[in-house]
């Protein structure tokens, strides 16, 4: 869906307003704009952790709520610290498989996987599901990108491109 929107019947009469609107209602943001995936990535994941053999459906985590590393073995990061959203709310989801991890959306589950999996399988699930690919409908559209190092050294050239175990974490 593409919003905010505009009435038809009166699209003709309305239209010079609607150029110059500056929510901008005749963008198409459904095929012309790119956003982050969030939470829905986490399907990638799961499928690329599946393929992998990293996980079955018993494989469980526990969610300590702040997933805390120091010990990333390639990282620029020193103590890597990211934390499952449901710390904000004062509780964890403590034993997680996959489902329920998609269910809940249980960050702390994702980065284990993010921990676990090799960016180029997370990366030839996300192309084959079509992320970062063209659809093929017929309809002008703009491609967005997928989490890898080839997306990051052409996004970031003034910066430190290189991809780092912690850029899996956050990307799952």
């Amino acid at each position: 869906a593409s919003y905010p929107s505009f009435n038809l019947k009166t699209f003709f009469d309305d239209y010079e307003v609607l150029a110059e609107d500056e929510y901008k209602p005749l963008y198409n943001r459904a095929l012309l704009a790119t956003y982050p995936p969030g939470s829905t990535y986490k399907m990638t994941m799961v499928i690329a952790a599946m393929k992998e053999h990293i996980i079955d459906s018993k494989t469980e985590y526990y969610d300590y709520g702040m997933f805390d590393r120091d010990d990333l073995p390639d990282d620029k990061y020193d103590n890597f610290q990211v934390s499952c959203l449901a710390m904000a709310y004062g509780y964890s989801h403590e034993w997680v498989n996959a489902a329920e991890a998609l269910r809940d959306s249980c960050n702390y589950f994702f980065y284990e996987l993010g921990d676990r999996i090799n960016v180029e399988a997370m990366d030839e699930v996300g192309k084959g599901l079509g992320l970062g690919e063209k659809s093929g409908v017929e309809l002008p559209e703009y491609v967005g990108y997928r989490a890898n190092p080839e997306t990051k050294a052409e996004l970031h050239t003034d910066d430190d491109t290189g991809w780092y175990k912690g850029d899996s974490i956050l990307a799952a």
